[in-house]
């Protein structure tokens, strides 16, 4: 899913403030609306440093100098929109400095909260740092191709990049069984989940596109206006089966009590959630509930904000590292977590990763 960055962040740079592009990530502006595209297929567009270096001052001149009235984000042709940050590069240096992810969530918020609304365009994967850069906006298309899944307890991590915020605010405890199981949703199933706005057929996009970059009007109002006229009445959502069983399992405030709820109610469903829980980090599994239960009374500012101290003490810690390498590097899926046990992730240690950084620090987001 993810591969080591291929560019220098300084070349990067100047290529995009010169020409508005470089390899792996092109920016335009046409008729006063920007387009930027994701263009490293063969690393499924995972988000590097130097693409969000190229990314964010860019996006920031078009938002402070009102140089677009919207943002259109896409992905080149191929298997992905954007399967997540790139986290083989940040995990290949131990004692990482934390620039990726401090970056990385500025440019999160920058894309949420900037005045050209941002219409992404999903026609394909997108996972963690492809959801921080799209889900937080009034819209998103997804095409039946759109995989999504939020999958860092797999590696050692949590749902970052404002995950718990748009995670914390699904029905039926949606957010809470996405966010622990990593499971996957496919297609027009990220809006039944209250996910995503919209879903369009993949044949469809190039045509929504060019109907997007023509408004003259672009307010919320024309642009949802569009997006309502290329979706169909959608199906059945494939998880309504097991809504109930969802939301009552997933409703504990500790994860021991999620799997007493998982084994009580027994089946098929219930059994498959426990074996995917048993493979995950249990330190990345108490700070992913509590996370999620904290992030709903917080608003995208304040999520992010606890992105930051989550994400540091996972940078300083073992288990982020041991998991990136048993699942993505030595491919040997036997991460030896550390701690190995739900009953040593104490509340005491996992109160520890929610504390204040240094006032130096903390992250600082403004738009």
């Amino acid at each position: 899913m993810f591969c080591l960055l291929r560019l220098k962040p300084s070349s990067v740079i100047s290529r995009a403030m010169s020409t508005g592009s470089s390899e792996d990530v092109l920016l335009q502006l046409r008729n006063g609306k920007g387009i930027i595209t994701m263009n490293r297929p063969k690393a499924l567009n995972a988000l590097s440093l130097p693409m969000i270096r190229v990314i964010e001052p860019v996006v920031r001149k078009w938002h402070k100098e009102d140089l677009a009235k919207l943002v259109l984000l896409k992905a080149c042709d191929g298997k992905a929109f954007c399967a997540g940050g790139d986290v083989k590069a940040i995990a290949a240096v131990k004692g990482n400095n934390d620039a990726f992810f401090r970056e990385e969530y500025v440019l999160d918020y920058l894309l949420a909260k900037m005045k050209p609304p941002l219409v992404p365009l999903i026609d394909g994967i997108v996972m963690g740092g492809g959801c921080g850069i799209s889900f937080h906006s009034p819209f998103q298309v997804v095409s039946e191709k759109a995989l999504f899944a939020m999958p860092e307890t797999a590696i050692g991590l949590f749902p970052d990049v404002g995950g718990c915020h748009f995670l914390s605010r699904l029905e039926h405890n949606l957010g809470v069984f996405l966010g622990l199981t990593g499971n996957r949703l496919r297609g027009e199933d990220l809006v039944h989940a209250g996910l995503v706005s919209h879903f369009a057929p993949s044949t469809k996009f190039p045509e929504l596109e060019e109907e997007i970059l023509a408004l003259e009007d672009c307010s919320q109002e024309s642009i949802e206006k569009i997006l309502d006229k290329y979706q169909p009445t959608l199906g059945k959502f494939s998880l309504e089966p097991h809504l109930r069983e969802i939301e009552e399992c997933f409703s504990p405030d500790t994860v021991e009590a999620i799997f007493e709820k998982l084994k009580s109610r027994g089946g098929e469903f219930c059994g498959k959630q426990l074996e995917l829980l048993n493979k995950m980090s249990p330190l990345s599994l108490k700070v992913t509930l509590k996370a999620i239960r904290e992030a709903k009374s917080m608003d995208l500012k304040q999520v992010l904000e606890m992105d930051m101290r989550l994400g540091k003490r996972f940078l300083d810690d073992h288990d982020f590292y041991e998991g990136v390498n048993a699942l993505l590097v030595r491919k040997s899926n036997d991460p030896k977590w550390r701690p190995a046990s739900l009953e040593e992730c104490t509340p005491e240690l996992v109160d520890k990763y929610f504390l204040k950084l240094p006032a130096s620090e903390e992250l600082q987001l403004v738009v």
